[in-house]
């Protein structure tokens, strides 16, 4: 498993998305799956997105990925679909998009929570 941590804002109002990649060997994919904590003023909050609904959250790396993947210990050293070359930037700027599509995702989500 591996992240794309995105983080916009400063100060009293900070908005971090933890973007996991996780190997959905079932699925025969590797998923997107972001957790939000934002920071509004001193009030804390946190969520986790399950199966959203962004272009490329998903993709399909082959059977030759999973069969790598359930090998011990191989996970470490085969490398995961989609991370940055870019440690970091502007979130306009992360390659590929559906990191950009998962932070704003995140945080609609979230938004729409704290709505309801």
């Amino acid at each position: 498993m591996k992240c794309v941590i995105i983080s916009s804002g400063g100060g009293p109002y900070l908005v971090t998305v933890v973007n996991i990649l996780r190997a959905d060997s079932k699925g025969g994919a590797v998923d997107q799956e972001p957790f939000i904590v934002a920071s509004s003023s001193g009030h804390l909050s946190a969520g986790f997105v399950h199966h959203g609904d962004w272009p490329d959250r998903s993709v399909y790396p082959g059977d030759q990925f999973f069969e790598a993947v359930r090998g011990s210990g191989i996970e470490k050293y085969y490398p995961c679909i989609g991370v940055p070359e870019q440690k970091s930037g502007r979130i306009e700027e992360i390659k590929p998009s559906s990191h950009t599509d998962a932070f704003w995702g995140a945080f609609r989500a979230m938004k729409d929570q704290q709505s309801s």
